[in-house]
């Protein structure tokens, strides 16, 4: 599951509920359902300060009775080598197991032009959903820089959320490719 859709915080309230799936034909659910934490085979950690973000979760699935050590994370902002193999580590400190999503330096392997041994900046092209039904859609990331939607949304749903913007060192997007 991607957790920066309205933040991890509110993520990880709704990750905690039953998990309703659909009944049989007629057939009432059962209401002793395990929660979507224990359903799911993991999380995806895709902003944010992954350090954070690790002890989060791992909290979080002690809270819930889960063992963390048969849970998922998978890695998959701006990602290079050197990040997998530290994202590695606080996996393991927290006795989770990690996967990674190399995109964006997978396939940005374009050099630039007239300086042909420094690699082009990534595009950092995604396609998000900008509405629905006519209604502005909006996603509340873990990085402000990643927030998409009306600007207005965005603030009322924060607020309605109760939603606590962080920084941390990593998360300037301005700044994000040139390291």
């Amino acid at each position: 599951m991607l957790t920066d859709t309205f933040g991890t915080p509110a993520f990880l309230k709704a990750f905690s509920k039953a998990a309703k799936l659909p009944s049989e034909a007629g057939q009432e659910t059962d209401s002793n359902q395990e929660s979507y934490a224990k359903v799911f085979t993991g999380v995806r950690q895709d902003s944010g300060d992954p350090a954070v973000f690790v002890q989060s979760v791992k909290e979080f699935y002690d809270k819930q009775g889960v063992k963390s050590n048969d849970k998922l994370i998978v890695f998959s902002d701006s990602l290079n080598l050197g990040r997998c193999r530290e994202y590695k580590a606080l996996a393991d400190k927290y006795e989770l197991k990690c996967s990674f999503g190399i995109g964006t330096f997978l396939t940005n392997d374009f050099m630039h032009a007239k300086q042909s041994k420094e690699k082009s900046l990534p595009l950092n092209i995604v396609i998000k959903l900008s509405s629905a039904e006519s209604r502005p859609a909006v996603k509340i990331s873990d990085n402000h820089g990643k927030n998409t939607g009306d600007s207005e949304q965005v603030a009322k749903v924060k607020r309605d959320l109760g939603y606590i913007e962080r920084d941390w060192s990593g998360g300037n997007e301005a700044r994000r490719w040139d390291k």
